[in-house]
C-alpha cells in the first residue's frame, strides 16, 4: 500500500511538472491547488453521508477520512487534466486517434455591453489538425 501512495504522489507531481508552462504557471498551481480542495471537501461530505444511511454509524467514522482521502486525489488528478495537457475528447492527427479527457476551459471575456468581465467555459469533443 506504501508503493501504491508514492507512486500516486510521483505520476501527480511528474504530471504536473511535466505540462506547466512558465507564464501560466501560477493560474495552474492555482486551478489545480482549488480542484484538489474541492475534491477533498466533496469526498468528506460523501463519506460523511455513508456514515450517516449506515447501521452503525459509531463504527464507520473512517468513511469521512476515506472520503476526503479519495477525493483529494481525484481533485488533483482532475486538477492536472484539465490544466490543458489534453485539449479533447478525440484527436486525429496523422491519421492516428488518440483519446483522452475532454477538458472544461474557463476563458474571461471582456463583454463591452455592461462593461465587466464575464468568465466563460467551453469543451472540445473532436480535435482535427490539417
Amino acid at each position: 500500500m506504501n508503493f501504491i501512495k508514492k507512486a500516486t504522489i510521483a505520476t501527480l507531481l511528474v504530471g504536473f511538472l511535466a505540462f506547466s508552462s512558465s507564464a501560466s504557471a501560477e493560474e495552474t498551481m492555482q486551478h489545480t491547488m482549488q480542484s484538489t480542495l474541492y475534491g477533498g471537501v466533496i469526498g468528506a461530505l460523501l463519506g460523511g453521508a455513508l456514515v450517516l444511511l449506515s447501521d452503525t454509524p459509531e463504527d464507520n467514522l473512517n468513511y469521512i477520512a476515506s472520503g476526503a482521502g479519495v477525493g483529494l486525489l481525484v481533485g488533483a488528478a482532475y486538477g492536472i487534466a484539465s490544466s490543458g495537457v489534453v485539449e479533447s475528447l478525440g484527436e486525429v492527427e496523422d491519421g492516428e486517434i488518440k483519446f483522452g479527457l475532454p477538458l472544461l476551459k474557463r476563458k474571461t471575456v471582456f463583454d463591452k455591453n455592461v462593461n465587466s468581465y464575464d468568465v466563460t467555459s467551453e469543451i472540445s469533443l473532436l480535435k482535427l489538425k490539417f
